[in-house]
């Protein structure tokens, strides 16, 4: 509470910790919430991201400058950023199957952000996410030295050549990596802030989508009677996005991979979790059988 005095001039009365690295900081009249940022390079340059998406009217929170004008601070050898506190409500998977105006209003939000994107004057400043790369010379790998997940390993390099070859005609650009529903906030009805800009890459923008869309399988996936609302939920997000800026066939192909690639990749990253590990697992092979279906409500007129 002294940094926040010491930075910002706030006299910060009391603070309630959200996870390890958010804290709610209160004081007499307002909010704000501080994170913890992986370093003041990273922080700098998602600043820049999002004061450039701010002047461009899209709904995302920017960092309060310092004192001395900088977009954070260090204390204890960890970086620090100030945000306003944005009053609204992020929606769960059941919320959003339930309504589908809130899933195509993601969509359309999703639409702008990639089309202000490919006009961002400094996308070189973001590494490139080669997804088969990654999948191939890092997930595939590491599920063969585990040896818990055969099955998986077995279908990924049956599709691997298709991947390779589908993926060179994808195009990428700067995209958000992590568009959880947990960092789309709704107020009244209106989308009123997209959150988490820090893992912004180059990549295809597919994969804002796919992670969309498979935040919410995960939510809803132990209810095996929310799993037909899922796949009409997602076509209706599918086609909103296809609205308002067009998906291309090879991009329209590449969709169920990029699943695939996103679970392989949950399945790695909690190796050492044998339910998740298995959740995400039996979300694999679930997406999987599911091709047929998703390729058809996928062929998007227009």
């Amino acid at each position: 509470m002294h940094e926040t005095e010491k930075h910002y001039g706030l006299n910060i009365r009391y603070t309630d910790k959200l996870t390890d690295r958010v804290e709610l900081l209160h004081n007499e009249s307002e909010q704000y919430i501080m994170k913890r940022k992986p370093n003041a390079a990273k922080a700098d340059k998602e600043a820049q991201l999002l004061y450039f998406l701010q002047s461009k009217d899209l709904p995302v929170l920017t960092p309060i400058p310092t004192r001395n004008n900088s977009y954070g601070f260090y204390h204890n050898d960890s970086y620090y950023a100030l945000y306003p506190y944005m009053n609204g409500t992020s929606l769960s998977a059941s919320e959003y199957l339930q309504q589908p105006a809130k899933i195509q209003t993601v969509a359309y939000m999703l639409a702008n952000l990639h089309d202000i994107l490919l006009d961002l004057p400094f996308s070189e400043q973001f590494p490139e996410r080669n997804i088969v790369r990654t999948l191939f010379t890092n997930v595939v790998p590491f599920l063969k030295t585990q040896g818990t997940s055969p099955d998986i390993v077995r279908i990924l390099l049956e599709v691997e050549e298709e991947m390779r070859t589908l993926f060179l005609q994808i195009p990428l650009q700067v995209v958000q990596l992590n568009p959880h529903p947990t960092n789309i906030l709704f107020r009244d009805n209106r989308l009123v802030a997209m959150l988490d800009f820090e893992k912004a890459e180059q990549s295809t923008r597919l994969f804002d989508l796919c992670y969309f869309s498979t935040s919410l399988l995960d939510e809803v996936f132990s209810d095996p009677s929310k799993l037909e609302d899922w796949l009409k939920s997602i076509k209706s997000f599918f086609t909103a996005y296809h609205r308002k800026r067009k998906i291309s066939r090879d991009e329209r192909k590449a969709i169920w991979y990029i699943m695939l690639a996103i679970n392989a990749t949950f399945i790695a990253f909690y190796s050492h979790d044998e339910n998740l590990r298995e959740k995400n697992r039996a979300k694999f092979l679930w997406i999987y059988e599911q091709r047929t279906e998703i390729d058809r409500f996928l062929y998007l007129r227009g």
